[in-house]
């Protein structure tokens, strides 16, 4: 193992846990063989990106992980900035990347589309001039912008990813791309990614047999967890899911959970996860808890809790043979408890929806009801 720490570490270290290295970018340039694992000293902060494309083997996989007792170990895609202009109108033009998304103690700020258009708890990028504006005065707090695409993205297999914090990233919280067999994230915290908090996407071929559990997905502008394109028997077990679908600029058709793409996704098994609050406060088809759609087929949802989402809880649209059986599903604020869509020549046939438990869905949309099927397919 080698350790990292983000204090009292130093690169030239051997990075033993007596001498442990001090950044991510040192990790990035070593070559890591099966077996070998990383480990990040808890209560420590890296405001860089992980980047993994060497894998492990069966039974040794590369894994990277926390140490010692303290908070988990946070991976930020945020930088903070300190230099503004002093007086209104307030703005700062020291950054490397345009951001995506400004926070201002920890807090989301929303983006404007002008200058004149700020104000109170929004900011607005000025690409022609390369500055951040923001309209309430930021001395005295906490300011951070985006800078880094992902968190932690990963493209080889056999990779284990434990127990850490990843938060604000410019795009994606962790990205797990092609190569990426048996991918293993377990236990991390991903918050307030600009767009999906985990995403899996491959441009071919298929990448498989991966888990995403036990992990808190919160606060992402898109999907909590979005496996699309070419991602086959993958399970998503145990994880709470919650107040994503956040950013209304890039969340149409967007879910705590969801599984989307062709007839290339398939078999995923969705288990004892809890869903809520996804979407709340967005317009209609923004929010769903557990989202099927586009031809994906054989997929397994079973054992969660699904409740307090913006549109449908669960929804399985234009895909066949999948099974949605014993969650417990309630209070969706726009849409149905589970439903099932097809459309002309896209069918949803073969779907089975056996022993739930649906209650309390008072939704306002035409498409409502505990139970829908609906659609001409």
């Amino acid at each position: 193992t080698y350790y990292v720490d983000s204090v009292n570490g130093s690169d030239s270290n051997p990075g033993t846990i007596a001498q442990p290295w001090r950044t991510i970018a040192k990790v990035n340039a070593t070559s890591l063989s099966p077996g070998q694992s990383v480990a990040f000293k808890a209560g420590g902060t890296w405001r860089e990106q992980l980047t993994v494309w060497g894998g492990g083997s069966a039974g040794n996989p590369i894994t990277f992980t926390s140490y010692g007792s303290g908070p988990a170990p946070i991976i930020s895609e945020a930088d903070a900035f300190s230099s503004w202009n002093s007086s209104p109108p307030y703005y700062t033009n020291y950054y490397t990347t345009a951001p995506n998304q400004v926070f201002r103690n920890s807090v989301r700020l929303n983006q404007v589309s002008s200058q004149s258009s700020l104000v109170t708890g929004t900011w607005w990028l000025d690409t022609a001039d390369s500055r951040i504006y923001v309209y309430d005065n930021p001395s005295g707090n906490t300011m951070e912008a985006s800078q880094r695409t992902y968190g932690v993205q990963l493209g080889g297999s056999y990779i284990t990813v434990n127990g850490l914090a990843i938060t604000k990233a410019n795009n994606e919280g962790i990205g797990i791309f092609t190569g990426s067999n048996y991918a293993n994230v377990a236990n991390c915290d991903i918050s307030y990614s600009y767009s999906n908090g985990i995403a899996v996407w491959s441009a071919t071929p298929s990448i498989s047999y991966g888990v995403i559990q036990g992990n808190t997905v919160r606060y992402s502008g898109a999907n909590g967890i979005e496996l699309s394109q070419d991602a086959t028997y993958w399970t998503i077990q145990n994880n709470t899911v919650h107040d994503n679908s956040a950013i209304p600029a890039n969340n149409a058709y967007t879910a705590g959970i969801d599984i989307t793409g062709n007839s290339t996704v398939s078999n995923i098994t969705v288990r004892y996860n809890e869903v809520y609050s996804n979407g709340l406060g967005q317009p209609t088809n923004i929010g769903f808890g557990i989202h099927v759609d586009l031809l994906s087929l054989n997929n397994l949802i079973e054992y969660n809790t699904v409740y307090g989402n913006n549109d449908c809880n669960i929804l399985v649209e234009i895909s066949e043979n999948n099974r949605i059986s014993y969650n417990v599903v309630y209070g969706s604020i726009q849409g149905c408890g589970i439903g099932v869509r097809g459309a002309s020549g896209t069918p949803a046939s073969g779907n089975v929806v056996y022993n739930n438990t649906i209650y309390g869905n008072p939704a306002t949309q035409t498409w409502a009801g505990g139970l829908l099927a609906f659609g001409d397919g």
